[in-house]
């Protein structure tokens, strides 16, 4: 074949797979598809209410707590106190939840009539650990024999008394206590070189295309250290101090429950009791991993009770009315993601607070390339953290694989 000669095909007629690759126009989308985009919840809803700027990376409030209105008595104290004696010793830790005044109810002690009513005992004074009562300070005849009580006890403290003509009472005041957290650095970066950036390219040029991806996962990083985030502040490790930011499982400690497997409505109820039993709100946010969001979608149908269901920041919140509280659910697929698939958290949202150290809430940092370099590189970058009060009035289900009727 000379050179320039024609390259011969068979008389049939021409195909695609006749016609040079290359002159071929593509059909490609101007839109690059990501998996999962919508990973921060959490954040979203936070940041619903007033974020604050903290002055410093740490940052810390107070909490106070009335009074304790119930003590233990143990077996031991039952024990010495029998059916007459006065005195008895408190169990460690409890030696201030009395003082002189106040009665105090012991649960079922009831009996039939004349002792229908469960014994009551006011304090008369204590001393070192001592408490003294006056013994059936009410409505039975006799009292009650406490050493047939076999396991320690929870009293409660039901009100105080006074004599006419009494003196004040005695001052009682229950100290605060300083809660802190740190705000954390979060960075997420991308490069490209100038001459792919000068480059065409079907749909976004890769930097435009990667600062979406950065994005959104720097706003998924933040999620997942506000949910399974554990402070730390690491001195030792670099140049400079690391400070890590706890999350919502680094705060809650008082209800949590474990290993529950097949969870029904029953054991829903008692959970939900102690959660709602403080706050003035009655709706709780439930972030729900994939399991547990079934449990609840198959408890809301076996009790006609079908969620209602609303989208708030393009997340599909289902609400679930109980007679403690309404909790608005979320199957959050982060906690999927991360192997939690069978929890449940649930939290008051009055109680959360965004936290960024100031001047450095989520910026966009263009061009941060070192000088001379051909390259374009861009950053994402926040110094932030969660701050979370009064933790009793949130929650932690775990281990949850099923619905039980």
């Amino acid at each position: 074949m000379s050179v320039g000669a024609q390259v011969m095909i068979s008389a049939t007629a021409k195909g695609t797979n006749n016609v040079l690759a290359a002159r071929q126009k593509l059909d490609v989308s101007d839109r690059i598809s990501l998996l999962d985009p919508n990973n921060n919840a959490l954040v979203k809803f936070i940041k619903d209410t007033p974020k604050e700027a903290a002055r410093s990376f740490k940052f810390s409030w107070f909490e106070g707590r009335f009074e304790p209105t119930a003590l233990t008595l143990d077996t031991t104290a039952l024990t010495a106190l029998g059916s007459a004696v006065t005195t008895f010793d408190v169990v460690s830790g409890e030696e201030n939840y009395v003082q002189k005044g106040d009665v105090i109810m012991v649960p079922g002690t009831a009996g039939v009539s004349p002792n229908q009513w469960n014994e009551c005992l006011l304090v008369t004074g204590y001393s070192s650990g001592t408490v003294t009562v006056i013994r059936n300070f009410g409505l039975r005849t006799s009292a009650y024999d406490l050493s047939t009580i076999l396991v320690d006890t929870t009293c409660y403290i039901v009100g105080t008394v006074f004599e006419e003509g009494s003196a004040a009472a005695s001052p009682r005041a229950v100290k605060d206590v300083e809660k802190y957290n740190y705000t954390e650095i979060f960075k997420d970066a991308y490069e490209v070189t100038g001459t792919e950036q000068a480059t065409d390219q079907y749909g976004p040029q890769d930097r435009e295309k990667e600062r979406a991806k950065k994005a959104l996962k720097h706003q998924r990083d933040i999620e997942r250290a506000f949910i399974q985030g554990q402070r730390k502040r690491d001195t030792t490790s670099g140049t400079h101090p690391i400070n890590r930011t706890s999350g919502l499982m680094g705060f809650i400690t008082s209800n949590i429950s474990t290993a529950i497997g097949n969870i029904n409505y029953s054991t829903l109820l008692t959970i939900l009791k102690t959660i709602f039993r403080y706050g003035d709100s009655q709706t709780r946010l439930a972030l729900c991993g994939g399991t547990a969001m079934n449990a609840l979608a198959l408890m809301a149908d076996s009790k006609l009770n079908r969620f209602q269901s609303e989208e708030v920041y393009k997340v599909l919140i289902r609400k679930m009315e109980t007679s403690h509280g309404n909790l608005n659910c979320i199957h959050h697929k982060v906690l999927d993601d991360m192997g939690m698939g069978g929890s449940m958290i649930i939290v008051d949202l009055a109680t959360c607070t965004y936290k960024f150290l100031q001047g450095r809430d989520t910026t966009f940092e263009p061009n941060i390339q070192v000088t001379g370099q051909d390259t374009m590189k861009d950053q994402f970058m926040t110094e932030c953290g969660m701050k979370m009060e009064l933790e009793e009035q949130s929650g932690l289900l775990e281990g949850i694989t099923g619905f039980a009727a």
